[in-house]
């Protein structure tokens, strides 16, 4: 999917978007198939718990419920094992001035 079609869907910025979907993708989290356009690959597969992404938000303590229980792991073990230490790293991504306050 472009990063156009994903920016409009979550009303980001485009170019923001971009890097921090690049960033994801040097730790093969998704893949960049071509210029500005991204797909999921067999890490980020694992983690679809196969409801649209307006039901997670709407039932965010359901979300688990059945499912193979694996998105739910990766997302504890990825708090206990970095997860945190490199999500610091984004600033280091995204430029200054790309963030404001809402």
């Amino acid at each position: 999917m472009s990063v156009e079609e994903i920016a409009a869907r979550g009303e980001v910025d485009p170019k923001l978007l971009a890097r921090i979907l690049r960033f994801l993708a040097t730790y093969l989290i998704i893949r960049e198939v071509s210029t500005d356009v991204f797909a999921t690959n067999y890490i980020s597969s694992t983690l679809d718990e196969g409801e649209p992404v307006d039901v997670l938000f709407e039932k965010p303590d359901e979300r688990f419920l059945e499912t193979t229980g694996l998105s739910a792991l990766v997302e504890v073990s990825a708090f206990e094992y970095g997860v945190m230490q490199q999500s610091a790293r984004m600033t280091e991504t995204i430029p200054t001035g790309l963030i404001t306050s809402s």
